[in-house]
């Protein structure tokens, strides 16, 4: 069994087993006696110790591997023996390549070395390299500086004759060593002095205030994700909104733990942005084990695999969506329309129901009230889809003697597993100077505002205004869903509704503040608070 002996080389220290040593001490004096003093024998030798080293890093698999006999003999005729720097074939063993290395280059540098470090790989001219840089700085709106920066301080600074060697993708042989390092003046020499210490002092400065701002970032964000983990729930009226969309019901996963995954995966890249801004900052602080990073790059890259897997089989299914339209057009001899609701009767036990109706008005292009009716369907093979959509059950009416417009509370359907949604748009044509005024609860479904009882609908010119205000955008609406609560939030107000063993309502707009419930089946109990102050009613039997 053989002796280890321990060395440093550049800094790091090596195992090695007593012949390699030997061999590697009797190398390491045969070329330092080949050089004469006045070829910078130490920076020479420092030079080759330090590619030894690098090769070294190499061989090995871990720290405390012992380096043996055979792996010496290999770095050896990597870098050269003594009797090579004379032989007749120097010039060829000289000019031997390998790959290039992405380097900073100090000597050609202008700021910071990043464009001749990319000329030198690529093979490319210096001065076209920094023109690229510049147009890509201008065409980014400046946003190719950060990117710079993130060069600059990722990208290594050639220090060494290897360095410069491999930058170049010259073989760091130790005749080429020696030629490198012949080939650097004085006046060279100071001049690289003089840059390492101006860059390593900026240098310092740009990695601190980039850490700051890489933590500060990157913190900001994983605090609002938490935050959104432990207030999010997974079925929370945000989520229950999402839950209507047909792509999300084809997903045959918990909600919960998708999203608790959804957020891994945006949360983990952030916390080793923040790790890493944290050392940019402080470098002295101790040191993350590198199973810190194996741990959660695994656990990031399992779950956007089982996320993406699980999003691309639902995308697969083939779900269609089915629109069937109906229209009918009234005549209405006064100028005003009324709006009613009406509930459903004498309807059979096969069908289902839902409210899941939208109101939408418009301007009509005659003096007829016109009404088109939309049913729609959203689930797999388009023959169902379309069957299904037009077997909603959804009668509008007109009473020409009370000039209203009878609209059912509820939309019917029969009831199909490969149907995921059932649902109704309503748009109702106003002609020009005439009026609707509403005689029945459609607070949860207009989808551009929020409707309240007695609300007058009016095209003034062309022009819908609800109580003599324009109609708003759909854009200035949200409309989310839980269970039986529904709560819809627009220009004019918040309206919220639950049908949780009680009705109960509350809706607050520029008519001040109304809170209705029920105390029990026949009690309804009303709160009105405006300028006039408190209002409390309680009536019986809807009187």
């Amino acid at each position: 069994m053989n002796k280890t002996v321990d060395i440093s080389l550049a800094g790091m220290l090596f195992h090695l087993d007593e012949p390699a040593y030997r061999k590697l001490k009797n190398y390491l004096e045969h070329i330092s006696k080949s050089l004469s003093p006045n070829d910078d024998k130490d920076e020479i030798m420092n030079e080759i110790e330090a590619r030894i080293a690098e090769l070294f890093s190499e061989k090995i698999s871990h720290p405390q591997q012992v380096i043996n006999l055979s792996q010496i003999d290999e770095i050896i005729e990597i870098i050269g023996k003594p009797e090579d720097f004379s032989s007749n074939d120097e010039q060829s063993f000289s000019k031997a390549t390998v790959k290039k290395k992405l380097f900073r280059d100090p000597e050609n540098s202008m700021i910071g070395g990043v464009a001749a470090s990319f000329a030198h790989y690529l093979g490319i001219d210096i001065t076209l390299m920094r023109i690229l840089f510049i147009i890509l700085l201008f065409a980014t709106h400046g946003g190719f500086l950060l990117i710079y920066v993130l060069l600059w301080i990722l990208i290594p600074k050639a220090k060494t004759a290897s360095d410069f060697l491999r930058m170049k993708g010259e073989n760091p042989t130790v005749n080429n060593i020696m030629e490198q390092i012949s080939s650097d003046d004085d006046s060279k020499k100071k001049y690289k002095g003089r840059i390492n210490e101006m860059e390593s002092s900026a240098g310092n400065v740009l990695l601190k205030i980039f850490g700051l701002l890489l933590a500060l970032i990157s913190g900001i964000v994983l605090i609002g994700l938490i935050i959104s983990g432990l207030t999010i729930r997974p079925f929370s009226g945000f989520f229950m909104e999402l839950w209507d969309d047909v792509f999300l019901q084809s997903i045959h996963f918990p909600l919960g733990l998708l999203t608790f995954l959804i957020l891994l995966i945006a949360g983990i890249p952030f916390l080793i942005l923040f790790v890493l801004g944290i050392k940019l900052l402080l470098p002295n602080t101790r040191k993350i084990s590198s199973n810190f990073y194996w741990i959660t790059g695994t656990i990031w890259v399992l779950s956007l695999i089982f996320v993406s897997v699980e999003l691309l089989s639902a995308a697969s299914e083939d779900f269609q969506y089915a629109k069937v339209y109906e229209q009918k057009d009234f005549y209405v001899s006064n100028d005003t329309l009324k709006l009613k609701t009406i509930p459903f009767v004498g309807i059979s036990d096969e069908y289902y129901t839902n409210d899941d109706i939208r109101l939408e008005f418009k301007t009509s292009s005659d003096s007829l009230f016109h009404v088109d009716i939309i049913k729609k369907t959203r689930g797999a093979g388009p023959s169902i889809v379309k069957s299904q959509a037009e077997k909603i059950y959804f009668p509008v009416s007109l009473d020409t003697i009370d000039h209203s417009l009878l609209i059912p509370e509820q939309l019917a359907y029969i009831k199909n597993k490969k149907i995921k949604k059932y649902s109704v748009d309503l748009i109702i044509y106003v002609p020009k100077n005439k009026l609707i005024k509403l005689e029945g609860d459609f607070s949860d479904k207009y989808g551009n505002d929020i409707l309240s009882m007695n609300d007058i609908i009016k095209n003034e010119n062309g022009t819908l205004k609800i109580n003599n205000q324009k109609i708003s955008s759909q854009a200035g609406m949200m409309s989310v869903r839980s269970g039986n609560a529904k709560i819809n939030i627009g220009d004019r107000g918040i309206y919220i509704k639950s049908k949780d063993g009680k009705d109960a309502e509350i809706q607050i707009d520029n008519k001040g503040i109304r809170i209705k419930t029920q105390e029990d089946d026949s009690v309804n109990v009303e709160m009105k608070i405006d300028e006039n102050g408190i209002i409390l009613k309680k009536s019986k039997d809807g009187k």
